[in-house]
């Protein structure tokens, strides 16, 4: 073996540490999102929470996004996505760890934010409806969350209802995990939302 090949392999794992350590990759699904690589997680849901909330952080200025959405991001990044609650549904949002042997457990607001340092996955069963994407840098992207070109600091939400639905929807960023999102039984509960102070 040439020194020569030891030392582009040598030099070749450095820049693989180097960009591993400092990035982050997702790759998205409808039933899950994967996460290679250090970032932030949290999550709520029923019984707690009014809403199946996920919402996460990246901790390092670069992150990869592939599968239904695509991009990258040069910058810091928070985004948060939802899916409401449905008699018709009993689904939980699971978080998934482990490089060898994975561990699974149902996460609540209590516990504050996880931390994923090389792999892990957030179970959530379908499709989101909702999502409020930040960053901080640069962006670009396009799939399940639009197509944009961003660059300094932006912010935008999208909601996807699904057809001949009434909804329930209460949301703030100054309170993230306090969403309010409701599929309502038929137009008498939808009526009667507007009498309770659901969003305060």
């Amino acid at each position: 073996m040439s020194s020569g090949f030891l030392k582009n392999f040598c030099h070749s794992c450095i820049a693989f540490l180097l960009i591993w350590a400092t990035s982050a990759c997702a790759w998205r699904t409808a039933e899950a999102d994967h996460f290679i690589g250090p970032i932030l997680f949290r999550a709520i849901q029923p019984p707690e929470g009014k809403a199946y909330i996920w919402e996460e952080k990246s901790v390092f200025p670069l992150m990869f996004e592939a599968g239904e959405h695509s991009g990258m991001t040069i910058g810091l990044i928070k985004r948060l996505t939802a899916y409401p609650v449905d008699g018709n549904t009993n689904w939980l949002i699971k978080w998934c760890s482990g490089i060898f042997s994975f561990s699974c457990s149902r996460p609540s607001m209590s516990d504050g934010w996880h931390w994923s340092l090389f792999y892990s996955r957030v179970v959530h069963g379908k499709a989101p409806e909702f999502h409020d994407r930040t960053v901080i840098g640069t962006s670009i992207g396009a799939g399940t969350d639009g197509r944009y070109l961003t660059i300094g600091y932006s912010a935008e939400t999208q909601l996807r209802p699904r057809d001949n639905a009434y909804y329930i929807f209460c949301y703030t960023r100054r309170d993230p995990l306090r969403m309010r999102f409701e599929v309502a039984k038929d137009a008498t509960e939808f009526a009667n939302y507007f009498n309770q102070e659901a969003c305060k």
